[in-house]
């Protein structure tokens, strides 16, 4: 019953399919209505009135931390978790008042970590001895690790332009990944490209065309993107496409030619090379192998009566895929 209230929520609000685009769109207000209004009503998972009063748990992205921990954003509260197990501790950040809806209001301020200031920590990877964090809405990559945080690139208002790290500027920087010579990849979605911040603290566009972009993530020598307003996943080599799966909205397995996603977000490899893709729009994890692209079937046994409604970041580590799902404020183990 809880879900089905979320679904007719997000639906008529429109929000499940704005991944990437909710800026363009001017739907943010009603995205961030949509999930005040559920956890006010507690159909959210933990759904009671009571739940709603505790510090809110909105899993957005995540990355596999030291000693088996998750590291995790959250969109909502502005800050980063460190999950271990069935403990979370705030990491990094610090949520301001109050807004309009009752949901904390996010800023900018770089420090230690405990007075880090966001507005919308979106993605997380690992990076140098800490990690690489999306700070979407103040159009900037932040960086944290254990002496505290500061910025890597942008200037904290929204534009187009090549340059040294702090100088640079982006229109809602969202996914990220690292390769392994020191370059940062960054989802300039509200741009439609990919930049890079190199090694020498230099942001340059590394590959265009796109519409939207939202999820990367970097495996031996080749960068995946997941291009969500074409509705399609890329394997990119040397700023060349060297495959493209999908291609227009709808849910279909098979082949590159015949497959199909609906808003394809976050994106996540193991290391066997099997991709993962959150198909947001389709409400579904996908997998490509082998040219295949298939659907991840949902474990009913281990979450019986529960079922994903907005699967956004994945990480596969430990032979286990997780999936953060915002409305549901759940990380799901899946059988990868």
């Amino acid at each position: 019953m809880r879900i089905m209230r979320v679904r007719e929520t997000v639906k008529k609000l429109e929000a499940v399919k704005t991944y990437g685009t909710i800026k363009r769109c001017g739907r943010r207000r009603r995205y961030r209505l949509a999930f005040a209004l559920a956890a006010v009503l507690g159909i959210v998972s933990g759904g009671t009135a009571a739940a709603a009063s505790q510090p809110v748990f909105c899993p957005q992205a995540v990355a596999a931390g030291p000693d088996g921990s998750l590291m995790v954003t959250d969109c909502y509260s502005k800050v980063i978790w460190k999950v271990t197990g069935d403990e979370r501790t705030v990491y990094a950040g610090k949520p301001g008042q109050k807004g309009l809806y009752g949901e904390p209001l996010g800023g900018y301020g770089d420090g230690t970590r405990s007075e880090m200031r966001m507005e919308e920590p979106w993605d997380i990877v690992p990076y140098g001895e800490g990690y690489a964090v999306s700070d979407r809405e103040n159009h900037m990559v932040r960086y944290i690790d254990a002496q505290g945080s500061r910025t890597l690139a942008g200037r904290g208002r929204e534009g187009y332009e090549d340059n040294r790290g702090g100088r640079a500027l982006f229109s809602g920087p969202t996914g990220l990944a690292a390769d392994d010579a020191g370059n940062l990849y960054i989802a300039d979605t509200g741009n439609d490209v990919i930049r890079r911040l190199r090694p020498d603290g230099m942001v340059d566009t590394y590959l265009r065309g796109l519409s939207g972009p939202v999820g990367l993530c970097w495996h031996e020598g080749a960068l995946y993107v997941s291009d969500t307003g074409n509705h399609r996943v890329l394997k990119v080599e040397n700023g060349e496409i060297v495959w493209t799966a999908g291609g227009a909205e709808g849910q279909a397995d098979g082949g590159f030619g015949q497959a199909r996603f609906s808003s394809p977000t976050y994106l996540a490899v193991s290391e066997q090379g099997t991709l993962y893709v959150s198909d947001t729009g389709n409400a579904a994890v996908r997998k490509i192998e082998n040219g295949t692209v298939a659907t991840v079937p949902w474990d009913q046994e281990r979450y019986p009566g529960m079922e994903l409604v907005s699967p956004s970041g994945l990480v596969a580590a430990d032979g286990a895929l997780y999936v953060c799902d915002r409305f549901n404020r759940q990380i799901y183990i899946l059988s990868p």
